[in-house]
């Protein structure tokens, strides 16, 4: 529009037809895109912990202010071992040596746990175990096997001799009560025959009437 009117419009030729505001609006909007995507871009950039590749401001001048971002320094070992000079050919070749020896070695004898002896629990009663001499458990258990076949003779024997007891006693027993019975039968059968005697006697001699 005419800054003097209307009417003086048709005064001024129209060289671009409405262009340079078209041109403003579509500058603004490619600028206001772009920010959008970047924008977006960062936010993601963040939610997944990669901030660093999204800076706004990639200068020396941010590196220097802003260190945080620069990785931190090796330890000092790693530093000695990074700066650590070459060893000598003969002390590598003598390292390569024992190295090759203590792999070649045989196996012990006997592991280390029973090389060893572990730390002897101290049992309630406060007396440590002994110690087992070498060969001490067959001897334990052949003495042991004498000892059991001895018990079993002796109970063997035991039994024995208290089953022929018993049998001895069980038979006493039984003649006991085998006389007993003999004695009883033979006085049941006095008893009888005297009863028959007085019977017959009573049957021979008269009835006196009075």
């Amino acid at each position: 529009m005419s800054p003097w009117g209307y009417h003086h419009m048709h005064h001024f030729p129209r060289r671009f037809g409405g262009g340079p505001s078209r041109l403003v609006w579509f500058v603004l909007g490619g600028l206001t895109a772009t920010w959008w995507a970047k924008r977006s871009e960062m936010h993601r950039a963040l939610g997944d912990g990669q901030e660093h590749r999204f800076r706004w401001c990639s200068s020396a001048k941010y590196e220097h202010h802003h260190p945080h971002h620069q990785l931190p320094p090796p330890p000092p070992q790693q530093q000695q071992q990074q700066f650590q000079p070459p060893q000598p050919p003969q002390q590598q070749q003598q390292q390569d040596q024992e190295t090759s020896l203590q792999a070649q070695a045989p196996p012990p004898l006997y592991p280390q746990q029973q090389q060893q002896q572990p730390q002897q629990q101290t049992p309630p009663w406060g007396f440590p175990p002994q110690p087992m001499p070498f060969g001490w458990s067959d001897r334990q258990w052949e003495e042991e096997k004498a000892r059991m076949w001895a018990l079993g003779q002796h109970a063997g024997d035991r039994m024995s001799d208290l089953s022929e007891a018993t049998l001895e006693n069980v038979l006493a027993t039984v003649e006991a009560l085998k006389a007993k019975v003999a004695e009883h039968k033979a006085q049941r059968e006095a008893e009888r025959r005297e009863f028959q005697r007085q019977l017959d006697e009573q049957k021979k001699e008269p009835r006196h009437y009075v």
